[in-house]
């Protein structure tokens, strides 16, 4: 990996944790902001390689889940139908980081053309 691939993975945990504590201020999944990190992972999918995309979005997946943990346990969230919208959300977090590295890998398969 070079060094402007390094910088990049750098800045990508720094937008997740910045997007987690938004999310952890605006009150959890219920408020919308998690779907700031959608567009995060399939944005860092397009600019890095496959694997470490997908571990962008587990990274992701694993903030907003823990996210949710504690506010479940602070009481400011009450019910457990916040964990299965983070896991829905979750799974959009693959989806889009897949979509978005297939579509890197067949630009740069015609480009190579």
């Amino acid at each position: 990996m070079n060094y402007l691939g390094l910088l990049h993975c750098y800045f990508c945990h720094c937008r997740y944790i910045f997007l987690t504590a938004l999310l952890l201020t605006s009150g959890g999944v219920e408020s919308g902001r998690g779907y700031l990190l959608v567009f995060t992972v399939a944005f860092g999918g397009i600019m890095v390689r496959e694997q470490l995309s997908i571990l962008f979005a587990a990274i992701a997946t694993v903030c907003g889940i823990s996210a949710e943990y504690y506010l479940h346990n602070t009481g400011a969230v009450s019910g457990s139908q916040h964990y299965s919208e983070m896991a829905m959300l979750g799974v959009a977090f693959f989806l889009s980081t897949t979509f978005s590295s297939t579509q890197q890998n067949l630009w740069t398969c015609e480009i190579s053309r």
